[in-house]
């Protein structure tokens, strides 16, 4: 279970409040499916997807897993 503390949603996640990240949500489970390409706007729940990306794969997958950043300021905030 996911459970917000910053950002425009605060609270558990549910995925209804951002119906269009529904979709690569679900490839995530996929084993043929070796990367995902999100362009997203402004406050569009990008780093929802990723945590919760993340979050599956450490605890379901034991993987490999890369997360790519704008800048090295971005990464670091991250």
């Amino acid at each position: 279970h996911v459970r917000f503390e910053r950002g425009h949603i605060i609270g558990p996640f549910d995925v209804a409040n951002s119906p269009w990240i529904r979709e690569p949500l679900n490839q995530i489970r996929e084993n043929h499916v070796r990367s995902i390409i999100c362009a997203c706007s402004v406050q569009s729940a990008k780093t929802a997807f990723v945590e919760g990306a993340m979050l599956y794969i450490i605890a379901e997958e034991g993987g490999e897993m890369g997360t790519y950043l704008q800048t090295d300021d971005k990464a670091a905030q991250f």
